[in-house]
């Protein structure tokens, strides 16, 4: 039986600071969004049980509602940007970008994530990441097909999408 599922709860949400950069010279200002996040799973599974349900669907609100206030209130930065250079010291975060002056950030106010830039492309795939690691085996044997989309704003989504990849044997 083959099934899809459709999460996108209202706490799964979460308000960051954040800049994107163009180029080695072009950069947006700071400036914020209110994130809202979304889940859309395909499965299939031969053993949905008698009562019509695969697993328990609140493990994965619980998942991304956890990842989403992870990075609630932060300016998020990326740590993989060639145009970016970042600095720690003692109480700050440095950032110097291009022939601008540094910026300082407190540590508390910052979230430093693994990624090349923080936009919406580069969130979904975060996002999708952090949370294909973490689904249960329940979830994971009956798993077709994942995608986790972002919205910056009122209808402007973005998303990254893992599939089952099928292996057939050729005779």
């Amino acid at each position: 039986m083959r099934y899809q599922i459709q999460i996108a709860k209202e706490r799964m949400h979460f308000s960051a600071a954040h800049f994107t950069i163009f180029s080695d010279t072009e950069r947006e200002n700071l400036h914020g969004h209110h994130y809202q996040l979304a889940l859309d799973l395909a499965l299939e599974s031969p053993d949905v049980q008698a009562l019509g349900l695969e697993c328990d669907y609140n493990i994965l609100k619980n998942i991304a509602t956890n990842l989403c206030q992870s990075l609630d209130e932060f300016l998020l930065l990326p740590s993989q940007n060639p145009y970016l250079r970042l600095k720690q010291t003692d109480t700050h975060w440095i950032c110097q970008f291009g022939a601008d002056p540094e910026m300082q950030f407190l540590h508390r106010d910052v979230k430093i994530l693994p990624l090349s830039n923080i936009t919406g492309e580069a969130l979904s795939h975060w996002f999708l990441a952090e949370i294909h690691a973490v689904l249960p085996e329940v979830f994971k044997k009956s798993l077709q097909q994942l995608t986790v989309s972002i919205s910056s704003g009122p209808d402007q989504w973005v998303g990254a999408v893992w599939n089952r990849v099928s292996i057939i044997e050729k005779s």
